[in-house]
Order: structure tokens, then C-alpha cells, then sequence
């Protein structure tokens, strides 16, 4: 038993000695650092934090260039920067892509059509063609449709591409193939709607063919999608709300 209490009375000499026996003078906690004592350095607890404010651009966007935002705290003032892709092509009744921003994200979504704008005279236009290679069924420099943009009254003309109020789209197909067309449709569809992919085009697709067979108009979120065929040409109508 004397052994024993001689073991513990030794145990709490060494904690005794080795507890800090300063008189804290603590500096508060910081966002990155806990409760520290100014003297010896010992810390309790845990740092604070950022406190992160509102994201605010700093380099707005576009449809070809990433944008940054940027945070700062609200306690300590150090900042964060991310980049930041546009959510949404289209605001108030507009585009946000220029007929040429439009056709490099078309382009980018087609991988096996390409978009290039050309101009005859006064009047442009996105000239789609096949690219051969990436799928049998499609030649290189295949005529597949040409598109139009208007901003709500007038076509824009030669010298416009980087106009950037485009309402209206005007898709003419040279092709009768309803495969390319679907393809160029859903292309048309992503490059408008950033929040689109793939499989979300290839549902709002269905539901234009579905509106097409009752010679209506698909009414999308902001957008309205209209395929016709006239004389045996089809033609596919973008209109932004």
C-alpha cells in the first residue's frame, strides 16, 4: 500500500513539474489560429474561421472565357478568388453569345459538325457543315444547314458577329436526313441553354417533335423552340423570352 502511494504521490510531482505554470496572457482566437498565450505559447480551443462574404465578380464571364469572383472575410479581410462559367446563355430576352461566341460553342457541341460564320454581300450567317472522320455518316464539308440571327426585327448583317442582341435564330436545314437534323437541333439547344446537357437537349428534342406533329411550338424555360417544313425543308426556330 506505502508502494502504491508513493507511485501516486510520484505521478503528481511529474505532472505538477511539468504543467505550464505561467499566468496566461491570451491572445483571442483568430480565424486561423486558436486561443494562444502570448507568453509560453500554449493554445486552447480551436481557431475561428473565415467568415466568407458574398461571392462579387471581378472578371465577368463570357461564353469563351472563364470568369473569377472573389470573397473576402468578413473578420480578418483576406480573400478568395474561383473561376466561375456562365450558368445561362440568355437573359432579358437576349443572348448572351455573340453570333461568333455562338457558333465556337456550337462547334464545340457538334464534335462532328462545325459552325463558321459567313458573309454573302450584307447577310450573314453560321454556315453548319459536316466534318468527316468522326462519323461515317457524315462527309467532309457536308452542307447541313445555315443559321440566321436576328434581334427581334431585323437580320443581323455582315460586320455583326460580335452583336449581342441576338432574340431570334433561324435554322435552315439542307438536309432531309431527320438524324443530322435531330443532332443539329440538339446542338442548338445546349449552345443556348447552359443548363442543358446532353440528355436533358435530347428530352426537350422529343417534346419540339411532339409539339412539331400538332403544328405547334414547344414552350421551354425562357425559350421557345419551333421545327416546320415547308416545300420539304425543315426549318427550326429559336426564340429567346
Amino acid at each position: 500500500m506505502k508502494k502504491i502511494c508513493l507511485a501516486l504521490l510520484g505521478i503528481v510531482l511529474v505532472l505538477n513539474l511539468n504543467a505550464c505554470s505561467c499566468k496566461h496572457e491570451w491572445a483571442a482566437a483568430t480565424c486561423t489560429e486558436p486561443k494562444t498565450c502570448l507568453k509560453c505559447g500554449e493554445s486552447e480551443g480551436d481557431d475561428l474561421g473565415h467568415n466568407w462574404g458574398d461571392w462579387e465578380i471581378q472578371t465577368k464571364a463570357t461564353a469563351a472565357k472563364d470568369g473569377v469572383k472573389v470573397s473576402v472575410c468578413q473578420r480578418c479581410g483576406e480573400e478568395k478568388t474561383e473561376s466561375y462559367r456562365l450558368e445561362t446563355f440568355f437573359e432579358s430576352g437576349h443572348l448572351l453569345l455573340s453570333p461568333d461566341e455562338f457558333c465556337q460553342r456550337l462547334t464545340e457541341k457538334l464534335y462532328c459538325q462545325k459552325a463558321q460564320l459567313k458573309e454573302n454581300g450584307s447577310e450573314m450567317a453560321a454556315a453548319v457543315k459536316g466534318v468527316g472522320g468522326f462519323d461515317a455518316q457524315y462527309e467532309e464539308g457536308e452542307p447541313i444547314a445555315a443559321i440566321f440571327f436576328a434581334d427581334g426585327e431585323n437580320l443581323l448583317g455582315a460586320g455583326e458577329k460580335d452583336n449581342r442582341s441576338v432574340k431570334i435564330l433561324y435554322v435552315h436545314f439542307y438536309t432531309e436526313d431527320q438524324s443530322k437534323i435531330a443532332h443539329t437541333m440538339m446542338g442548338v439547344i445546349e449552345t443556348c441553354d447552359g443548363s442543358a446537357d446532353t440528355t436533358a437537349a435530347g428530352k426537350i428534342g422529343k417534346e419540339i417533335v411532339r409539339a412539331y406533329e400538332k403544328n405547334d411550338v414547344y414552350h421551354g424555360d425562357g425559350i421557345n423552340y419551333g421545327l416546320t417544313k415547308r416545300n420539304g425543308i425543315y426549318e427550326f426556330a429559336v426564340t429567346i423570352e
